[in-house]
């Protein structure tokens, strides 16, 4: 990791390019959201950015925010004496350009940051200091490709801050420990274009313990579904996602010209799973299961799209990427 003297970090490159991460030390006016191709760490693939967290006033209470296509309900907890979580309030919205004790002028401006989201003290005014999470629920919406996430002021004694990435039936589909980067620190946290995901829970300091704070800053994903499909069909596939939709629990075995890619025993109903190979998997890819009368499930190109056999009812397809393709989002 290398600090910038805009005292900000590009953690983690993002799959598929990254913009990167050079910004102009020189001073510069804050960004409007139509300005997005300028804005340190966007990814200009397109989708949706949450940076204002909706139009009201600021600092607020919020609860459920609606910006770029994308609805939101968001929640906070705070940690009690105990290290037991309190029952959750709503999150609190502040104004960066009002807090130069969280993010320095350079970062929010250059970067890209028109809100801090955070877990509210216990008057709901100011950001807590004693540990805490919060909670987003993007379930209104549909599930999402995170792309990346921008964090401020994570103090050098809050370790264990964390993200968890969790699918619409509540598996664990990525844990990312967020760096320390100090008092008014900025850091972009790539999260590999994870897809599949309804629900992010942000921990500020280690489980348990009574500190810990911080603020998110902005959010870039894109709602699945969303892509370039046709793409997909005219360059290898290497790597899909695909979801178990069945009722009860299944025993998969992924294969591609006879090699064994994947092999699950019992795999549960909504369970997300990832089949990579380094060969093209479309027209090649072959899903077997153990239930009778269920025929094999080919990866094929059908008019255009990625797409699972006509009348499977057990596998949805989210994803579907390879060279030279960008978040192929590909719907069954």
């Amino acid at each position: 990791m290398k600090t910038t003297s805009l005292n900000f970090i590009c953690f983690v490159t993002l799959a598929f390019g990254l913009a990167a991460c050079t910004p102009d030390e020189e001073t510069v006016q804050p960004l409007k959201t139509t300005n997005q191709d300028e804005i340190v760490g966007y990814d200009d693939s397109g989708c949706n950015m949450m940076q204002l967290y909706g139009d009201g006033a600021k600092p607020s209470n919020v609860f459920t925010i609606i910006e770029d296509g994308i609805e939101m309900r968001v929640t906070a907890q705070r940690r009690g004496h105990n290290g037991k979580y309190l029952p959750e309030t709503a999150a609190l919205l502040l104004d960066p350009a009002q807090h130069p004790e969280l993010v320095s002028n350079s970062a929010y401006t250059n970067i890209g940051m028109n809100g801090l989201l955070t877990v509210p003290d216990e008057a709901g005014t100011y950001i807590n200091e004693k540990g805490g999470r919060v909670i987003l629920d993007f379930s209104a919406t549909g599930s999402l490709t995170m792309k990346n996430m921008v964090f401020t002021d994570i103090d050098a004694d809050e370790a264990g801050t964390k993200i968890e990435l969790f699918s619409n039936t509540g598996q664990l589909l990525m844990t990312k420990d967020i760096p320390l980067i100090g008092d008014k620190g900025s850091v972009i946290v790539g999260l590999d274009n994870q897809p599949g995901v309804s629900k992010i829970i942000v921990t500020f300091g280690e489980e348990r313990t009574g500190k810990g704070s911080g603020t998110i800053g902005r959010i870039q994903m894109c709602r699945d579904g969303m892509g370039q499909c046709i793409s997909a069909c005219t360059r290898e596939v290497n790597t899909v996602w695909l979801q178990y939709v069945g009722s009860r629990p299944i025993n998969v075995k992924a294969l591609s010209q006879n090699a064994v890619l994947l092999r699950s025993n019992g795999m549960k109903p909504g369970t997300i799973f990832k089949v990579e190979h380094a060969e093209d998997l479309i027209n090649a890819l072959q899903i077997e299961t153990n239930h009778k009368g269920v025929p094999d499930i080919n990866l094929t190109c059908n008019d255009g799209l990625v797409s699972l056999t006509e009348n499977n009812s057990l596998f949805r397809l989210i994803d579907a990427r390879g060279a030279g393709i960008r978040n192929a989002h590909c719907m069954q």
